[in-house]
């Protein structure tokens, strides 16, 4: 059953499961913890998880106007110390948690033994995503989620995913009605449309980091995810076929075994 930890980032609900050293695993923008459900049975089977619903999202409440990126990284060093994983914790991040991954391995080196950053782009949004973006979240702050499922779907899943995996459309859909309207807007203008350029806190992530890119993910190219990748001080990248900007829901064999085999190389 999840549990809820009181953060500065709000009311965070985390689920605590699996064997051996920590991970928590931070998901992407619009949808939530459940967005691992495929994949919680490998990487469980090796770590504790503790799957953390962000801030407006799943069972988790509405986040404090002005929250950051970094202010989310200090909120999960909030949920590690009130479920007691006091040592150096995996993490693994989709988009958003890939981007407070970021702020969380500089901020708090100690802490983080590796880094699995998916989708997570380290420079802002360009100027035509950006406007076409503010037109979405402005109409969904006016109409709430529901006129928007689809557009949602079409951006986080592939084409394949789309037609052929009708369950992973399901729970995208299901995920980004769950959050909390106003909290989720909060967090994707926040998060999303004042994203600042990240490259001088890449430089400060001194934990062995894979950068994964779903090969028909339109906002992260595999070529993106090597530049990242370079200026990161032990970085390196990875295209996962099969799978948009979800590839842990999308294609998760290929997700987990890449994730085991990051755990799996010698750190330090």
């Amino acid at each position: 059953m999840p549990t809820t930890v009181r953060t500065r980032a709000g009311r965070l609900s985390v689920t605590v499961e699996g064997s051996g050293p920590p991970a928590l695993l931070w998901h992407s923008l619009r949808v939530d913890s459940t967005q691992w459900d495929r994949v919680r049975a490998e990487l469980g089977a090796r770590r504790t998880l503790l799957l953390v619903d962000g801030p407006g999202h799943g069972r988790s409440g509405p986040p404090p106007r002005g929250t950051s990126f970094a202010g989310c990284a200090d909120a999960a060093l909030e949920v590690l110390d009130a479920v007691g994983a006091d040592g150096p914790v995996d993490w693994i991040g989709n988009a958003w948690g890939g981007h407070v991954g970021y702020h969380f391995a500089a901020r708090h080196p100690g802490r983080c033994r590796t880094l699995v950053a998916v989708a997570a782009p380290h420079t802002p949004l360009p100027p035509s995503q950006r406007a076409r973006i503010a037109a979405l979240v402005a109409l969904h702050r006016l109409t709430g989620p529901h006129p928007l499922r689809g557009v949602v779907v079409d951006t986080l899943l592939s084409p394949a995913a789309r037609a052929g995996d009708p369950e992973a459309v399901r729970r995208v859909e299901e995920a980004f009605l769950r959050g909390h309207r106003t909290g989720m807007n909060r967090v994707m203008v926040a998060m999303m449309l004042r994203r600042p350029d990240l490259t001088g806190v890449l430089r400060r992530v001194t934990a062995p980091t894979l950068l994964v890119a779903g090969a028909a993910d339109p906002l992260w190219s595999g070529r993106r995810a090597d530049a990242a990748a370079a200026v990161l001080p032990a970085g390196s990248a990875l295209v996962v076929d099969g799978s948009g900007h979800l590839p842990p829901l999308e294609a998760p064999a290929a997700f987990a075994g890449a994730v085991v085999d990051h755990w799996a190389a010698p750190v330090g």
